[in-house]
C-alpha cells in the first residue's frame, strides 16, 4: 500500500528544480475548494430528490401524520422530521399550499362519514358544520384575537351567514375598492377597512383578511339634533349638493375578535350650530 502524501509539504521540503511549489500548491486547494462544491451539488440534488418525494406522496403522508385539526406548519414539520430532511423557507410554504385542500378534503370525507340524516338531527349537524367553520378561521387568520372564546366565533358564524356574498381575495387590493381609515380616539386605534357592496345593495366593512366586521349606515337624526333643512322628511341627514345621505359606520360587536375598534357606529359628519355640517375626525377617506 502507498503511503498518501501531502504534496504542498512535500515540495517545500525539497525544492524540486523547474517547479514553483507555490503555484503547485494554488493548484492542490482549487482542487479541494471544487471537491467541496461537488459535495454540495450532490447535497442539494439528494435534498431536492427527497422534497420531490414528499409532494409526490403527499396525501399519504398527510394521512399518516395529519388530523383534521392540525396546523398546517405543524404538519409539515412532522413530515420533514420523519424524512430527515430541512427545506427552505420557500419550499415550507409550498407544503403548506398543497396541505390546505387535502386537509379540506379530508373534512369532507369525515362529515359525509358521521354527519347522516338517519343518524343525527339537522341541529347536531349544523352544529358540527359550524365547528369545521370555527376551526377554518382559527387556523386562517392571523389576526385573531387570542382571547376569543367559541361563543365569539360561534356568534360571529351567525352573523356572516346573512350575508350572501363576500369579496373575493383580490378585492381589496383592486382599484374599485373604496377604503376607510376609522380613529377610534377612545382606544388610540387606527384601522383600515374596505367597503363591499353587496348583490341586494348594501354595503358592508371587511378587513384585509376579509372578515366582516360592520356595515355602512345613512346617518339618521335619531335624537333630533340636526335642523330640519339638513334632513330629509325621515330624518335621514342629506348633502343636498350631491342629493345624496351622509354615511356613518357601525361596527359589529360581534366583530371584535379580529379588531380593537370600540363596537359603535362612527361618524364622518357632525352638526354644529355655528357652522352647519362639518368633518369629525373619526373617519379619514
Amino acid at each position: 500500500m502507498y503511503k498518501k502524501i501531502n504534496m504542498s509539504i512535500y515540495l517545500k521540503g525539497f525544492k524540486i528544480l523547474g517547479y514553483n511549489y507555490k503555484k503547485i500548491e494554488l493548484i492542490n486547494y482549487r482542487m479541494s475548494d471544487t471537491i467541496n462544491i461537488y459535495k454540495s451539488v450532490s447535497h442539494i440534488n439528494k435534498t431536492n430528490s427527497i422534497f420531490n418525494e414528499i409532494c409526490e406522496n403527499l396525501e399519504e403522508l398527510v394521512e399518516k401524520f395529519g388530523s383534521v385539526e392540525i396546523e398546517t406548519l405543524e404538519l409539515v414539520n412532522r413530515i420533514t422530521k420523519y424524512k430527515k430532511i430541512l427545506l427552505t423557507d420557500a419550499k415550507i410554504e409550498y407544503l403548506r399550499k398543497l396541505i390546505v385542500p387535502i386537509l379540506e378534503e379530508k373534512k369532507t370525507k369525515l362529515i359525509k362519514r358521521y354527519i347522516k340524516k338517519d343518524e343525527i338531527s339537522e341541529e347536531e349537524e349544523e352544529k358540527y358544520e359550524k365547528k369545521i367553520k370555527i376551526k377554518d378561521i382559527e387556523r386562517k387568520d392571523e389576526g385573531l384575537k387570542r382571547n376569543t372564546t367559541y361563543e365569539d366565533m360561534e356568534k360571529y358564524i351567525n352573523m356572516i351567514e346573512n350575508v350572501r356574498d363576500s369579496p373575493d381575495k383580490d378585492w381589496w387590493d383592486n382599484e374599485d375598492t373604496e377604503h376607510i381609515i376609522i380613529h377610534d380616539i377612545i382606544n388610540n386605534v387606527n384601522i383600515e377597512l374596505g367597503i363591499w357592496k353587496s348583490e341586494n345593495g348594501s354595503r358592508y366593512l371587511y378587513n384585509k383578511q376579509l372578515n366582516l366586521v360592520g356595515e355602512v349606515q345613512n346617518w339618521i337624526d335619531r335624537e333630533n339634533k340636526v335642523p330640519s333643512e339638513f334632513k330629509s322628511s325621515d330624518g335621514v341627514v342629506m348633502n343636498f349638493e350631491i342629493v345624496l345621505p351622509y354615511d356613518c359606520y357601525l361596527i359589529y360587536e360581534h366583530g371584535r375578535m379580529f379588531h380593537e375598534l370600540t363596537p359603535k357606529v362612527y361618524y364622518a359628519y357632525e352638526y354644529n350650530e355655528d357652522v352647519g355640517i362639518i368633518n369629525t375626525s373619526e373617519i379619514t377617506y
